[in-house]
C-alpha cells in the first residue's frame, strides 16, 4: 500500500506535467529575450564606440593633411633661405678671390718680377748688381736688369 501510495505521488497528471513545462519554456523564453536583448545592447554599444572612433580617425585624417601641407611649406621657404644663403656666400667667396685675382693686383700698378730661371722673386737678397729680370705689368711685360738691391 506505501509503495503504491509513493508510486502515486510520483505519477502526475499529463495536463499538470504539460502546464509545468509550459511554465519552464515561458520562463525559458524570458531569459532568452533578455539575453538576446543584452547582446544586442552590447553590440549597439560597441558599434557606437567604433563609429566615434571612426569619426576621430577622419578628424585625425584631415589634421595629418594640413600638418603634411605646413610642413611641405616650411620645406619650400627652408630651400629657398638655402639657396639665398648659397647664392650669399658664392658672392663673398667670389668677391674675395676677385680680391686676390693678380691680374687686378698688377692693373694697381704692381708687377711680378721673375728670375732668369722663371722662378718669382719675393726677396731683393734673392739678386744681384747686372742679373736680368722679366718684368710682368698689367698689360704685356718687359725685360731689365738690376742695378741696384737694397734690402
Amino acid at each position: 500500500m506505501q509503495r503504491v501510495d509513493y508510486l502515486g505521488r510520483r505519477v502526475t497528471h499529463p495536463g499538470e506535467r504539460i502546464r509545468t513545462q509550459q511554465k519552464h519554456i515561458a520562463h525559458l523564453a524570458v531569459r532568452l529575450a533578455r539575453c538576446a536583448a543584452h547582446h544586442f545592447d552590447q553590440r549597439v554599444f560597441r558599434m557606437r564606440g567604433m563609429a566615434r572612433r571612426l569619426r576621430g580617425a577622419a578628424t585625425d585624417v584631415a589634421e595629418l593633411k594640413t600638418y603634411r601641407q605646413r610642413l611641405a611649406e616650411r620645406l619650400v621657404a627652408a630651400g629657398v633661405r638655402a639657396n639665398e644663403r648659397h647664392r650669399t656666400d658664392l658672392a663673398r667667396l667670389a668677391a674675395h678671390l676677385s680680391a686676390l685675382n693678380p691680374q687686378l693686383v698688377l692693373e694697381r700698378g704692381y708687377a711680378i718680377v721673375a728670375a732668369q730661371d722663371g722662378s718669382i722673386v719675393t726677396d731683393a737678397g734673392q739678386l744681384k748688381e747686372g742679373d736680368p729680370v722679366l718684368l710682368t705689368l698689367a698689360r704685356g711685360a718687359a725685360g731689365a736688369r738690376i742695378t741696384d738691391t737694397r734690402e
